[in-house]
């Protein structure tokens, strides 16, 4: 491991805190510095380690410094999943490794965990039961509490509940959801709430390096434009900031601003397709044509949010999130610029508007609630709200937030009022929320007959709302009622409950993966069926005769009351393909992995994973068809070669396997895979080994 260069004798007697970020680019760029101040004021000395360093404003800030050291682990290419030579997972164990071998060469007094949410997803080693850090290490979770908003533990979750319950390895774990400390942890002994750190340290020059540019010019640039924009134009102004894709859920936003003649928006950040493109791009036109809307699409610094937060003429912060639990540095933004929000009735954004008075809430999925909640908060204006804004936002100052990580690190035991303050209903829910949250609470307890009765008295009040129908689903399912979750399934999925359905499908399956790796394949196949069964059966199939009935029959029973289910996405079906080639249902595989690419057609992976199933398959003529589709439509694909090369190595066909392995990148996520064939190849060739064919797997070996 290269290591950073020692530090100058009048700073070795301070105690160096060791930070990993895996991800060193926006939101966690901003922890970093924020936690490299902190501990600099401790006295401490600091090393940050992660990748994709060069070049970040962290990077130009300290440079020279005599109490700050850098250890970058590679470049920031690595970090993009589309021309990432090593997948997520791969990275993280590799990042994981690192972090404790730098732990031992390094010997911190002290070290702090930024990407803990990827290690749990990850890094099987954390849950091992005798697995500890050689140095005392404070984890950071940011999706903590999500299952008490969803209503069932997933993976993540039962994974952090695993690590909270034995409070080890990590010394303590720092979470942004204050709820989850008070339901868990209120003396905050070994769980702590971190108040969001949710912008740049004000004396930053403004944002990252980006191709070369001046930073400062160029904001300065779209600074003077912006504010032009503002000063001058008609009507309250609503803000779409960050990144613009799906989850965040622009369109309705530009939709209601379009909709709405005294209103104009302004668009700051970069754009991720999705398969909303055509209407937002139709919509952004017309509106700058009108003179509506002031649009920056791509990096923007982070000056330019605060200067259109700050505005006279901004009335509010829509967001219509999709599946968002936890906290946003977005809204605190805007509450700390004195501006109200708008969100979606579940999870942690819901929860403070609701119990603080920030702003209002709409029903989760349910745009034409969106556009009602819209307009009434555009006709109030931020006025209203301006106490409660200021009182909440106390909460979230350096000063409280330097406490928490004293809390956190044994700094300082002294006892603290800022869970207190922050946990407190202030505001009061809504009658409908108060039945919705508790009946959730009550599902927990393990109380589903209980539960559900709140869940109808929730839906009395508010007819069709997808989040209430969705969790009684979800607890009908529980109790093994299906007829009765089936129905309350299709009613939430007919008002506008399919993105959350499809994350709650996705979480599930996570599940049925880490049975198989487990090793029971019994448990993956029962908990497969239970998330097939998730969705409503289509009632209109007619089965073939000689089939069961679909709640009686094997894996394959379930699926053929399914394939023509409009509910399930791509990556869904997708992930019911990895399952089921694990299991040995080759047939039933390729025709998932089918379904998600007739979803997604320029998802090259699925052809990849199609491919491979065949092979597992031994249908190698299909196989190299489906390669052959794929060469024709993106002949430099990553993954093209290698497993062209997979095919030809298991006809025997060794020397042109070789030759094959041998074309693909050294960039591509495949190579690492390819140089293990190539040296198996040449062991067969010096006959130092047998020729076995690879094991089956997943689709991505």
């Amino acid at each position: 491991m290269q290591t950073p260069e020692s530090p100058a004798p009048t700073q070795r007697n301070r105690p160096l805190l060791l930070i990993h970020n895996l991800f060193n680019y926006g939101h966690f760029l901003v922890y970093a510095d924020t936690l490299t101040q902190w501990a600099l004021a401790r006295g401490f000395r600091v090393t940050l380690m992660g990748r994709g360093l060069e070049g970040t404003q962290y990077q130009r800030r300290y440079l020279g410094a005599e109490q700050v050291e850098i250890l970058d682990m590679g470049p920031s290419e690595r970090l993009d999943q589309q021309r990432a030579d090593l997948s997520k997972a791969d990275l993280a164990t590799q990042a994981f490794a690192e972090l404790l071998e730098a732990q031992r060469e390094l010997r911190p007094e002290a070290a702090i965990l930024l990407s803990t949410d990827e290690f749990i997803f990850h890094a099987g080693e954390l849950l091992a039961p005798d697995f500890t850090f050689p140095a005392p290490t404070v984890g950071l979770v940011t999706f903590g509490h999500r299952d008490c908003y969803l209503g069932f533990k997933d993976l993540y979750a039962a994974r952090l509940d695993q690590l909270l319950a034995a409070r080890r390895p990590f010394s303590s774990v720092l979470t942004l959801d204050e709820y989850q400390v008070a339901a868990l942890d209120s003396g905050e002994e070994h769980l702590v709430f971190l108040p969001d750190i949710y912008a740049d340290p004000p004396d930053w020059a403004e944002g990252q390096k980006i191709s070369g540019q001046s930073d400062t010019a160029l904001a300065t640039a779209d600074a003077e434009a912006l504010r032009m924009f503002l000063d001058h134009v008609q009507g309250s102004v609503l803000p779409l900031l960050g990144k613009l894709d799906q989850r965040k859920n622009a369109l309705w936003t530009l939709r209601a601003v379009n909709g709405t003649p005294e209103a104009c928006c302004v668009v700051l950040g970069q754009r991720v397709s999705c398969p909303d493109d055509a209407e937002i791009d139709a919509l952004l036109e017309r509106l700058t044509a009108q003179g509506r809307a002031f649009v920056r699409q791509g990096y923007v610094p982070e000056a330019l949010f605060r200067l259109t937060l700050g505005h006279a003429r901004t009335a509010f912060l829509p967001l219509p999130y999709s599946c968002h639990y936890g906290s946003s540095g977005l809204q605190l933004q805007a509450l700390a610029a004195g501006k109200p929000t708008l969100v979606p009735d579940v999870g942690l954004m819901a929860l403070r508007v609701q119990a603080h008075g920030l702003g209002l809430c709409y029903g989760h999925g349910d745009e034409q609630d969106f556009r009602r909640a819209f307009a009434e908060l555009l006709a109030q204006g931020p006025e209203p709200y301006a106490d409660a804004l200021r009182r909440f936002m106390a909460c979230f100052t350096p000063e409280a937030r330097s406490a928490q990580l004293d809390r956190a690190f044994g700094l300082a035991r002294q006892e603290g009022t800022l869970l207190a303050r922050l946990t407190a209903v202030a505001h009061g829910d809504g009658e409908r929320t108060a039945l919705l949250r508790q009946g959730l609470s009550l599902g927990h307890a393990g109380r589903a007959q209980e539960a559900l009765t709140l869940f109808d008295r929730a839906l009395a009040l508010r007819p069709g709302d997808a989040a209430a129908l969705l969790r009684k689903a979800l607890t009908l399912h529980a109790l093994d009622r299906r007829e009765e979750a089936d129905e309350a399934m299709r009613h939430c999925l007919d008002s506008g409950g399919t993105k959350e359905f499809d994350f709650v499908l996705r979480a599930q399956l996570d599940l049925v993966m880490e049975r198989l790796g487990a090793g029971d394949k019994p448990g993956a196949l029962e908990r497969l069926a239970a998330t097939l069964r998730l969705a409503p059966a289509d009632g209109n199939r007619n089965p073939v005769p000689g089939e069961a009935v679909a709640d009686e029959s094997p894996i394959e029973q379930l699926l053929n009351f399914r394939w023509q289910c409009p509910w399930f996405s791509a990556v869904a079906w997708q992930r019911i393909g990895a399952a089921l080639a694990q299991t040995g249902r080759h047939e039933a595989s390729v025709r998932a992995f089918r379904k998600a690419l007739t979803l997604a057609p320029d998802e090259h992976d699925f052809r990849l994973n199609i491919s491979d199933v065949l092979r597992y398959a031994k249908r190698y003529d299909d196989s190299e068809a489906v390669l052959g589709e794929l060469a024709a439509l993106a002949p430099e694909y990553p993954g093209l070669h290698h497993k062209r090369g997979q095919v030809l190595f298991e006809r025997g066909l060794l020397n042109e396997a070789l030759a094959e392995f041998r074309r693909e990148p050294p960039a591509s996520i495949h190579h690492g895979p390819a140089l293990i064939y190539m040296e198996r190849i040449a062991a067969q060739n010096a006959n130092t080994v047998n020729s076995t064919p690879p094991s089956q797997g997943t689709g991505s070996d």
